[in-house]
């Protein structure tokens, strides 16, 4: 029984029955826009590390509540955990305008 669903998955995930014509690999080739979001994502990296080491960099044995790092630095992390919703948010707006 279980290996019948996992066939039955594997088919519906493949679109058999969805269209007259069988569907083929379609390939997909890097792009420069593929290119500028890895730099894109490589720079937030980076300068998010770089954001959460001088904001830990204070630490001493005893500590003393010395506030916390500017606000501006806590724009790369967010703009890198951001990014997913953001390009989905640009792909469904395409997709209503249609």
């Amino acid at each position: 029984m279980e290996d019948s669903l996992e066939t039955a998955d594997a088919v519906c995930a493949r679109g058999w029955g969805a269209a007259t014509k069988r569907t083929t690999y379609q390939r997909y080739r890097f792009r420069k826009a593929d290119a500028f979001a890895c730099a894109f994502i490589a720079v937030l990296t980076v300068a998010a590390a770089v954001s959460a080491a001088a904001a830990c960099g204070e630490f001493k044995f005893y500590p003393r509540i010395a506030g916390f790092a500017p606000r501006f630095s806590y724009i790369p992390y967010v703009l890198l955990v951001a990014l997913r919703t953001i390009l989905e948010a640009k792909k469904d707006r395409r997709t209503w305008l249609r």
